[in-house]
C-alpha cells in the first residue's frame, strides 16, 4: 500500500508528524485535527493492524512552485493509483475527496480506461441455474484472500467475471455483510460500482430500477404521432418488473446510401468492363476534362425527375418499410412479443408475468393508430419510385454511385471503367501497395495465428473476407482528387483491430492526462475546435497565424518508424498497467506489417504506411506524431517552447499562434517520409478545421468556414423531414447547429447570417416553420446571457 503526499517542511519534520498522528489515533480511535488538514483517515486506520517500522520511504521529485507541486501531487496519486481502497489517500489536490458516493468510481479516475470492461477468463460466469449463486459465500472467500498476493487484481477478475445480475446481488449483500476489514468493503463496493456503471449501492428496495432497452422497428413516420413513450410510461401499462426500466428505442429501416450506392458490388466484380460511353458527355459539365470520364456530383446527370429528387435527399435518407396500417401494427406486435421473450430469459421470469403488460401495450398503440386516418407516404407515388429505381439500376450498370469526401450525405457519380481504372493504378503504381503471391487460404491461416498469439477470439471464415479498396472523390480540391479507402468490414483481423483501438484509447487517455499537468505545451493533439476558440477567446495579444497540413498523412507513415516510436512511448509513459510490452509489440507488428488488399482476384499488401479506414488509425497516426512532438518539446530550450505554446495539431492538420521559429529546417520534428505543407499565404488569415480567423491589428475576428462551399453543386448537408426517422433527432440537430454557431461566430453579422442560412437549408428540407420558430425560442431563453456579447 502506498500513500503519497506533497511537503513544504523538511523530510524528517514530515515523517514525524505522520508518527506521531498515528500513535495518537492508534490509542485514543480518533484524531481532532485542524479544518484545512490534508491528513488520510485510511492512513491511521491501516496502521492499526502494521508497524510503522515496516514503511519506506522515497522522494519522487523536488518542485519549488507551491503551486505546480500540487499539480505534481494529484499527478503522482492518480498515476500510481494510490487512491483508497488501492492506496491510502483520500484527497486530491485542492482536498477534493474522491471515494465519495456521488463519483462514479474510483477505480474509473484513475485507470482512465472508460467504463468498458471484458469478462476475465478467470471469473466463474455463472451461465448455470442462477440460483446457485450465493452472494454471501462469494463475500466470505474474497475477505479470506485477503493477506494472499495480487488481493485486489484476483478481487476484481472475480468481479469483473460475474455477469451484471449477480455483480448487483453481489453489491446489495455488500451493504449488509459484516465485514472486519473496512478495505475489502471499500474495494468491493468500488469495482461493482464500476461494473454496472453506476454512482451508488443501494438498497434493493429502494426505488432504483436498471435501464433496459425496448427496441421497436421504426417503419412508417406515423409511429412519431403515435407516442409510442408515453404509452410505455402510462400507469396502465407498468413493466412487471419493478426494479427494470424499459428505455424506448428504434431500429431504422435502411438508408438510401445503402441502396444506391454500388462501389463495393462494383469492387468484387468477377467481369470487370472494358469501355464506357462517357464521350457522349464530353460537352456537358457532368464531364471532367481533368480526367477525360464522368465525375461528377451534379444529380441532375441521372436524367429523371423522380430519381433526381430522391437522391437529393441525401444519402443519410431512410424509406418507408410499410405504408399499410395493419402491417405497421403487426411489426409492432411482434417487437413486443420479442421484448417480452428477451426480459422473460435475461431477468428469469416465466414468460406469463409479461401478459398484461403485452396486451395494455398493444391495445394503447392500436387505439392511438385509429386517431390518423390517413397514413402518408414519405416519398414518392408507388409508380414513380419503381420508375425511379428502375432507373437507377440501369445507370447502375455503367456508373458507380457513391459518397463524397466532406459531404458524406452527397452522392457522387463515377464513370465505372474509370473507377476500376483509378484502384487498379493505385494498387500496381504508388509505394502504398506491393503484389503478394500468397493464396487466400495461406492469408486466413496466418491470421488464425495471429489471433492465437493475441489470444483473441476468431470470427468464422464463413463470416470474413479480405478487404478490399474503394475511394470516394474530393470535390473540394481543383482538380478533383480522390481519397482510398481500405474497407475491412468483414476483415479477418477485426477482432483484434478492435482490440488494438479499445487499448489505444485508454493509452490516449493515459497520456492526456500525464501531460495535462505540465506548463510547457507538450501535447499539440485536440479534438475539436475548442481550444482553439479559447486562445482566440481569451489570449490577450494574437499576432499572427499558421496553418500547415501532412499530405497523404495516412500512406507516408514509415511502419519501421510506428513500430519503434510507439515501443519507445509504452517505455515512457509506463503503459504496463494497460498493455504488457509483449501484447503490445505484438500488436503493433499485426496490425502495421499484415494489411491485405484482394482486388481482381489479386492480393496486394500495404508495404507503406497504415490503411485509411480501419478503426485504429487515426489513434496510431495520433499517437506516433504525438511522440515524436513530445520529444522535440522536452528537449526545446526556452524560446522554441514559447514559440510553440499555442500549437494545435487535429490528426493532419496543425495550427500555430505568435509562432516566430516556425517548422523549419533547423526544428526538425517528423520523420522525412512526412510532407509538411503550409496552407495559409498570409500568417494574418486562415481557415483551419471549420472556423475562419483573420488578424486585425489587435483585433481577431473568426467566423464559420466550410469547404463544402467549394463545390460546383448542391451540398445536402442536413437529413430531410420527410426521412423515416424520429423527428426530434431532426429538431436536436437544427439546435446543435445553432449552438455551434453562435460559438464559432464572433461578430453578430456573422451569426445572424449563418443562422439565416441554416434555417433556409432546413425549411429546404421540408422542415415545418413552426417547429424552426418555436426551437428558437427555445435557444433564445437558454443563451440569452451568452447573446448578449453582441450588443
Amino acid at each position: 500500500m502506498e500513500y503519497i503526499g506533497q511537503s513544504c517542511t523538511s523530510l524528517n519534520l514530515r515523517i514525524n508528524n505522520h508518527r506521531h498522528h498515528i500513535k495518537k489515533y492508534a490509542i485514543n480511535g480518533k484524531l481532532s485535527l485542524p479544518k484545512n488538514n490534508t491528513y488520510s483517515t485510511y492512513e491511521f486506520e491501516h496502521f492499526k493492524t502494521h508497524d510503522f517500522k515496516d514503511t519506506t520511504f522515497r522522494i519522487l521529485e523536488i518542485v519549488a512552485d507551491e503551486k505546480a507541486r500540487l499539480q505534481r501531487e494529484t499527478f503522482h496519486i492518480l498515476s500510481r493509483k494510490t487512491i483508497f481502497p488501492y492506496g491510502l489517500n483520500t484527497f486530491l489536490s485542492k482536498k477534493t475527496p474522491v471515494l465519495n458516493d456521488v463519483h462514479n468510481s474510483v477505480f474509473s479516475v484513475f485507470y482512465l480506461n472508460g467504463n468498458k470492461t471484458t469478462r476475465g477468463n478467470r471469473g466463474p460466469g455463472f451461465n448455470g441455474k442462477f440460483h446457485k449463486f450465493d452472494e454471501n459465500t462469494i463475500l466470505t472467500n474474497i475477505l479470506s484472500n485477503f493477506d494472499k498476493p495480487n488481493f485486489v487484481k484476483t478481487t476484481k477478475n472475480l468481479i469483473y467475471g460475474l455477469k451484471d445480475k449477480a455483480v448487483n446481488r453481489l453489491a446489495q449483500a455488500s451493504i449488509y455483510f459484516k465485514f472486519n476489514n473496512n478495505f475489502v468493503k471499500k474495494l468491493i463496493v468500488d469495482l461493482c460500482k464500476h461494473k454496472l456503471k453506476i454512482n451508488k449501492i443501494v438498497n434493493a428496495n429502494d426505488d432504483i430500477r436498471r435501464r433496459s432497452y425496448f427496441r421497436l422497428n421504426f417503419t412508417n413516420n406515423i409511429l412519431d404521432k403515435v407516442n409510442l413513450a408515453a404509452v410505455l410510461r402510462s400507469n396502465d401499462c407498468r413493466f412487471p418488473i419493478n426494479n427494470v426500466k424499459p428505455i424506448l428505442s428504434f431500429k431504422y429501416n435502411k438508408t438510401l446510401g445503402n441502396i444506391a450506392k454500388n462501389h463495393r458490388q462494383t469492387i468484387t466484380l468477377d467481369v470487370q468492363p472494358s469501355n464506357c460511353n462517357c464521350d457522349v458527355f464530353r460537352n456537358t459539365t457532368y464531364f471532367d476534362n481533368n480526367h477525360d470520364h464522368i465525375v461528377t456530383g451534379d444529380l441532375s446527370f441521372v436524367d429523371n425527375i423522380e430519381l433526381e429528387r430522391l437522391l437529393n435527399m441525401g444519402t443519410k435518407f431512410r424509406l418507408q418499410k410499410f405504408k399499410d396500417r395493419n402491417k405497421i401494427l403487426k411489426q409492432l406486435d411482434e417487437d413486443i412479443d420479442s421484448y417480452a421473450v428477451y426480459c422473460s430469459e435475461a431477468f428469469g421470469y416465466p414468460l406469463t408475468t409479461f401478459n398484461a403488460w403485452k396486451h395494455c401495450m398493444k391495445d394503447g398503440i392500436h387505439n392511438n393508430l385509429k386517431k390518423f386516418f390517413q397514413i402518408k407516404n414519405n416519398n414518392i407515388a408507388h409508380d414513380n419510385m419503381k420508375a425511379a429505381f428502375l432507373k437507377l439500376k440501369e445507370l447502375q450498370k455503367s456508373f458507380v454511385f457513391t459518397s463524397i469526401d466532406k459531404a458524406e450525405n452527397n452522392f457522387a457519380i463515377i464513370c465505372k471503367f474509370y473507377y476500376l481504372q483509378l484502384i487498379d493504378f493505385e494498387l500496381k503504381n504508388s509505394i502504398t501497395y506491393k503484389k503478394d503471391d500468397s493464396e487466400v487460404d495461406h492469408l486466413y491461416k496466418i491470421m488464425a495465428d495471429w489471433h492465437k498469439i493475441l489470444n483473441v477470439k476468431q470470427k468464422s471464415t464463413t463470416t470474413t473476407s479480405i478487404p478490399f479498396l474503394y475511394l470516394i472523390p474530393k470535390f473540394h480540391k481543383n482538380p478533383v482528387k480522390f481519397r482510398f479507402i481500405a474497407c475491412g468490414v468483414k476483415s479477418p483481423l477485426k477482432t483484434i483491430g478492435l482490440v488494438f483501438q479499445d487499448l489505444l484509447t485508454r493509452v490516449i487517455k493515459k497520456i492526456n492526462f500525464a501531460t495535462s499537468y505540465e506548463d510547457t505545451n507538450q501535447n499539440w493533439i485536440i479534438y475539436d475546435n475548442k481550444k482553439v476558440l479559447d486562445i482566440l477567446n481569451n489570449v490577450d495579444f494574437i499576432t499572427s497565424v499558421d496553418t500547415f497540413d501532412f499530405e497523404n498523412l495516412y500512406t507516408s507513415l514509415p511502419l519501421e518508424d510506428i513500430k519503434e516510436t510507439l515501443i519507445q512511448l509504452h517505455a515512457t509513459f509506463e503503459l504496463e498497467d494497460i498493455v504488457s510490452i509483449i501484447k503490445w509489440t505484438n500488436l503493433l507488428e499485426c496490425n502495421l506489417f499484415y494489411n491485405y488488399i484482394l482486388f481482381n482476384k489479386t492480393i496486394y499488401r500495404q508495404s507503406n504506411g497504415i490503411p485509411m479506414g480501419a478503426n485504429y488509425s487515426t489513434a496510431v497516426c495520433n499517437l506516433f506524431l504525438f511522440y515524436k512532438e513530445y520529444i522535440f518539446m522536452k528537449k526545446a530550450d526556452t524560446a522554441t517552447i514559447d514559440a510553440f505554446r499555442y500549437t494545435f495539431r487535429y490528426i493532419d492538420d496543425l495550427i500555430t499562434f505568435n509562432n516566430t521559429i516556425g517548422f523549419n529546417s533547423s526544428h526538425k520534428i517528423y520523420p522525412d517520409a512526412l510532407k509538411l505543407v503550409k496552407t495559409n499565404s498570409s500568417n494574418l488569415a486562415t481557415n483551419f478545421l471549420d472556423i475562419t480567423i483573420e488578424i486585425k491589428g489587435d483585433y481577431i475576428n473568426f467566423y464559420k468556414y466550410d469547404k463544402r462551399g467549394d463545390f460546383n453543386f448542391k451540398s445536402i448537408q442536413y437529413i430531410n423531414w420527410n426521412s423515416c426517422i424520429s423527428k426530434r433527432v431532426i429538431g436536436n440537430t437544427f439546435t446543435s447547429q445553432i449552438y455551434r454557431m453562435l460559438k464559432i461566430n464572433k461578430q453578430k453579422d456573422n451569426f445572424d447570417n449563418e443562422v439565416r442560412i441554416l434555417i433556409e437549408k432546413f425549411l429546404g428540407n421540408d422542415v415545418p416553420s413552426g417547429l424552426i420558430k418555436y426551437l428558437l425560442q427555445l435557444f433564445n431563453n437558454k443563451v440569452i446571457t451568452d447573446l448578449h456579447r453582441f450588443i
